[in-house]
């Protein structure tokens, strides 16, 4: 007789339970010190005898070759459970009773495709992944030593859209993360580039014709107002939505009201002068105030000889007097609130031709630049400053530069500080030879240009600065074009007939930031385009953002081949199709960040000819005053070039 017992390991009610395993021999069932445990699973009637008695092994006399209940004993005996290292496979294998304990079970890495449908937006899409608590998409960005999170997504989500700024994203690369409690499994790597410029919106005109030249653009300081002025629209229309079929007076000028809600841009006005007539250039300026409910629109050939503000605008007796007309938004819906003029009109002042708002939308500053009548100098250039309490507007100053002269065009670029006070005129065609605050009767440097700061204090506007670049030379047109931060503490100042270096690139173009501290104003930068070349007007346009960091420069005349992102920019065979630069101020450092084209570029589009920036440098809008494009609307046939000079805007 032998007899033996071994522990093995078996399920009940799903726990595992130490049983002893019985031999049995010559039809005997022996007991070796633990008859309390069956030999087989006691719920199977076949193993136990009809009459209850555990002692039999079955219920014909103890039969030993009842081949039933032999068979069953073995066929019921649990498999013996071989401990394992634990894996995350939703097995026990360490035979411990706990299923993945101590090991990490992430979901499956999944894979996500990117595209470009939306204006400024780019698309990630992906099939759900089994086990995803979360998804996590990351960013990795030209230089950056590893991926950022840019957005945490929900498990129900198989999509996402993320807005951005597309020249931020040039060469950036995405990863979408499938996460649980446990960790992330990190997905795919896809990249940006070869659907960014896929992105660029490409504004027209909801009446757009040849000759419209639509591209002067303003931007509301969260960058979801968008004003854009055509100032060779033809309509006869004199009201705020009205007809827009009427071509009956040509060049009269119109501007247009987009926004954006959730990312998609919409038309929200079409408005006209209440007094439009032919040729009064309506919508050659537009500026628009923090929030987006004030814009101001100027008509610098319009021809009333009123003064002030809201004279009689059905006289037109004096050619090109030029005025600015202020509009209000209430809800979605837009109105008239103020028509001024100068407080000296005269024929061909063009006052409107230039034109901002501080943020509250309360102070409004227009030059005239070809304004002379109080000295009788020609041309010297005038700035007239207007306040708002309520809804009613007055004259609040008047501005001349402090060594007015013939010819120098003060006014015809301005800019205003976020508080309204601090104004910078510039004056391109000015003829001084000495630094900044230096000896303003030097006349030296013929058209070298220059631009002059006025602060307010007490209602009272006065001179502060008096400022040149740092390498005054004739024809250089420094204060072509000006730019402030919000605080007025950090001016940009284009140069768009610079040289140099050693002036071997005649007309190439330069901007100049200067900084003020505690009154005074000193050069901090002098910036150049990365493919200078001669007569490209680098400095045409200058835009800052808020916080004075980023700068976008236009350089009209650029003959760059290329379109959107990573043209070549040493092509240059595309004459005067215009380019746009970006920079980046790292501590005391300007690094150019992207060179952008349109996405249609064309020989004479002069891409670059306005432009926009949103309070956090994050939207971009670009004007192109003579793009040909035949389609009306977001997003039209970039190819169709079908409609000479109609004009376009671009959103980046």
């Amino acid at each position: 007789m032998i007899c033996g017992r071994h522990p093995i390991l078996r399920i009940e009610n799903g726990k595992y339970m130490k049983k002893m395993l019985f031999f049995v021999v010559a039809g005997l069932a022996l007991s070796c010190g633990d008859s309390s445990e069956p030999v087989v699973d006691a719920n199977n009637s076949n193993n136990a005898s009809n009459n209850g008695d555990s002692n039999n092994i079955s219920n014909n006399g103890g039969n030993s070759n009842n081949s039933n209940n032999s068979n069953n004993s073995n066929n019921n005996t649990t498999p013996v459970c071989t401990p394992s290292p634990e894996i995350c496979d939703g097995v026990d294998n360490d035979c411990d009773g706990q299923v993945d304990e101590d090991v990490m079970c992430l979901p499956e890495a999944p894979e996500v495709t990117i595209s470009a449908t939306k204006i400024k937006t780019l698309s990630f899409e992906w099939e759900p992944v089994a086990g995803a608590m979360e998804y996590v998409l990351q960013e990795k960005r030209d230089g950056a030593a590893d991926f950022s999170e840019a957005a945490t997504i929900g498990e129900a989500e198989t999509a996402y859209d993320l807005q951005v700024f597309l020249p931020d994203v040039l060469n950036a690369q995405y990863r979408l993360d499938a996460c649980n409690s446990d960790g992330c499994a990190p997905g795919n790597v896809v990249e940006a580039n070869p659907v960014l410029n896929d992105a660029i919106g490409y504004v027209k005109s909801s009446n757009s014709e040849s000759l419209d030249v639509f591209n002067v653009v303003a931007l509301s300081g969260d960058g979801n107002t968008l004003a854009v002025g055509a100032d060779g629209e033809d309509s006869a229309s004199r009201t705020i939505n009205g007809d827009q079929a009427d071509n009956s007076e040509a060049a009269s000028g119109a501007v247009y009201v987009f926004v954006r809600n959730d990312g998609v841009w919409t038309q929200q006005a079409y408005i006209k002068a209440p007094n439009a007539d032919a040729n009064d250039r309506f919508g050659a300026r537009v500026a628009l105030s923090e929030d987006g409910n004030t814009l101001a629109v100027g008509a610098p050939v319009e021809k009333s000889a009123a003064t002030g503000v809201n004279g009689n605008q059905s006289d037109n007796s004096e050619f090109a007097s030029g005025a600015v007309y202020v509009f209000s938004r209430t809800g979605n819906f837009w109105s008239n609130e103020a028509y001024l003029k100068s407080d000296n009109t005269e024929a061909q002042q063009q006052f409107g031709a230039s034109l901002a708002l501080s943020d509250d939308g309360n102070t409004l500053v227009a030059g005239a630049p070809f304004e002379g009548s109080i000295s009788g100098a020609l041309q010297f250039g005038a700035a007239y400053v207007f306040s708002r309490q309520g809804s009613q507007w007055s004259p609040a100053g008047r501005l001349t530069a402090s060594n007015q002269a013939s010819g120098d065009r003060f006014g015809l670029a301005l800019a205003i500080s976020g508080d309204g006070k601090t104004i910078a005129v510039g004056a391109e065609f000015e003829d001084g030879g000495s630094g900044i605050n230096g000896d303003q009767s030097d006349n030296s440097a013929q058209g070298s240009g220059a631009v002059y700061v006025f602060n307010e204090g007490g209602g009272i506007w006065t001179q502060a600065a008096y400022i040149k670049a740092s390498n005054v030379e004739a024809n250089d047109a420094f204060g072509s074009a000006v730019a402030l931060s919000q605080t007025g503490d950090t001016l940009a100042v284009g140069a768009k007939g610079e040289d140099a270096p050693n002036n071997s690139v005649s007309g190439s173009g330069a901007v100049y930031i200067f900084g003020r501290n505690q009154g005074t104003w000193v050069q901090e930068a002098y910036i150049k385009s990365s493919n200078l070349d001669e007569n490209d007007e680098f400095g045409f346009r200058v835009e800052l953002s808020a916080d004075g960091s980023t700068l976008a420069v236009g350089s009209t005349q650029e003959d760059g081949v290329g379109k959107g992102f990573g043209g070549d920019e040493s092509n240059n065979t595309l004459e005067d199709s215009g380019a746009v630069y970006v920079f980046k101020r790292g501590g005391d450092e300007w690094v150019q960040t992207a060179y952008i084209k349109g996405s249609n570029s064309d020989a004479n589009d002069e891409f670059g000819n306005s432009l926009a920036l949103s309070d956090d440098g994050q939207t971009l809008a670009v004007g192109a005053r003579y793009e040909d494009g035949g389609s009306r609307g977001f997003g039209g046939d970039l190819t169709d070039n079908t409609q000479e000079n109609s004009g376009a805007v671009y959103l980046y």
